[in-house]
């Protein structure tokens, strides 16, 4: 298990906000902020039965992100995200980074399909409401990655009659 796994544990989803690399403990947080400390192997199999801990995927690695706007701290940590008045299910549809941070990357289940140009409403602790506007960097870090060190292509002409006044004999092709 690496921190920031999402884990299934005691029949709940929890996510690995720590890891104690001295005891080889990992340290679990569920969404109503519990904490629990489970062996760093309890999500190896081994020949005595089925593992405690199953390891879901890496949010991290796996779901597009979004960055949220970071309010104050009165605010609180994001609660609730709705999605045209519909709440999405934490831990499931959406992790934040930070369970106790108010904003920061907050990574979707891409089985959502959600698209460039939606809005979600993040509905804080302390009952503020924020704007999500998934615009062109909403994407895996993968892909952003790609997205920022593909070549840039050069600007075209903008109508046809520009086009005409930079080349009107077509020499230039």
């Amino acid at each position: 298990m690496r921190v920031g796994d999402l884990v299934e544990y005691e029949g709940d989803r929890w996510k690995v906000t720590g890891h104690n690399r001295d005891f080889r403990v990992c340290i679990l947080t569920n969404w109503e902020r519990t904490k629990r400390e489970v062996p760093d192997d309890a999500d190896v199999p081994t020949d005595e039965g089925p593992t405690p801990v199953t390891v879901i995927c890496n949010p991290n690695q796996d779901w597009p992100f979004v960055q949220a706007r970071i309010r104050s701290e009165s605010a609180g940590p994001v609660q609730q995200i709705l999605r045209g008045g519909t709440p999405l299910a934490p831990l499931h549809d959406w992790v934040p980074s930070g369970l106790y941070r108010p904003g920061g990357p907050i990574y979707f289940n891409p089985t959502l399909r959600l698209r460039i140009g939606e809005v979600l409403v993040a509905v804080h602790a302390g009952g503020a409401r924020g704007r999500i506007g998934l615009g062109k960097q909403f994407g895996t870090a993968a892909r952003r990655k790609a997205r920022a060190e593909a070549p840039k292509r050069p600007a075209g002409p903008k109508t046809r009659f520009d086009r005409i006044l930079a080349d009107p004999f077509g020499e230039d092709e």
